[in-house]
């Protein structure tokens, strides 16, 4: 089964959506739900957590061998 998380992960992998719009998505939907931190400490974390998150769910939708092609090729280069 699948979350939110892990289909916005999946869009971004996939080149459908951008991790800058996903992060604010998540951000305006948290705020929405639960209203806006009280102080920009608290902002700032809730950011870091959701970014950490949305990272997570990229990485596991990601394709291994693109990251490999590419340091392939920058090896080449050098």
């Amino acid at each position: 089964m699948s979350d939110g998380m892990d289909t916005l992960g999946q869009a971004i992998s996939n080149g459908r959506l951008l991790f800058s719009e996903s992060l604010d998505m998540l951000m305006s939907a948290h705020i929405r739900m639960f209203g806006t931190p009280n102080t920009r400490g608290a902002i700032f974390r809730l950011e870091e957590r959701l970014t950490e998150r949305l990272l997570k769910a990229t990485d596991r939708h990601s394709d291994p061998t693109i990251y490999h092609e590419k340091s392939q090729e920058n090896e080449l280069e050098r």
